[in-house]
């Protein structure tokens, strides 16, 4: 049943135009009407301006690309980033090297090389030690942003918010193409 649901979500999304040509090196200029949540501030000074990691997958085979990380900050002393993302196999044609960069600034990731999927890839993703005092969790989403700053929600098993720990969690998120992705307040 869920890779029924999983199939249909895709083909909804596959139909309603995915476009194989967008340019994610540019950030979108309506950004600006999109509420992100923000992830506190290092407490060390640091040159990295964001956080990344690069595999090559065979899409004949499939694969998963891993990112964890912590720094010190926020409210609760630590940020703690966990992303994973999972390609099944015959997901695209050939190797690609993809890289998966997480923003130091907003609960937001970015993949390239811009790819369409021929079957979705799997995502999920947890940010915790945020901030989230003013943030209402059913009022949370995790949105697609598309270069001309359109947003489209994105479909997952599961999205909870824990206030009192500062932590966001998705699970399953269905992804079709690489776009930037994030949660919203």
């Amino acid at each position: 049943m869920k890779i029924l649901s999983y199939l249909i979500l895709f083909l909804t999304l596959i139909i309603g135009g995915c476009e194989d040509n967008s340019d994610l090196s540019t950030k979108p200029d309506r950004t600006d009407q999109i509420k992100l949540i923000e992830l506190p501030a290092k407490e060390n000074l640091s040159i990295e301006s964001d956080f990344s990691v690069s595999q090559i997958i065979n899409g004949a085979t499939g694969g998963e690309i891993l990112f964890e990380s912590s720094y010190p900050g926020g409210p609760f002393g630590t940020v703690t980033i966990y992303a994973n993302i999972v390609f099944p196999p015959n997901a695209f044609v050939g190797e690609r090297n993809i890289t998966m960069t997480v923003s130091d600034d907003l609960a937001v990731l970015t993949f390239s090389p811009p790819m369409v999927f021929n079957t979705p890839a799997i995502l999920n993703v947890t940010f915790g030690g945020l901030d989230l005092a003013d943030v209402d969790p059913a009022n949370v989403n995790f949105i697609s942003i598309n270069d001309d700053g359109s947003t489209i929600q994105v479909y997952s098993s599961n999205l909870s918010v824990t206030k009192q720990i500062g932590k966001i969690n998705l699970d399953d998120a269905i992804i079709p193409h690489f776009s930037r992705l994030g949660f919203t307040r």
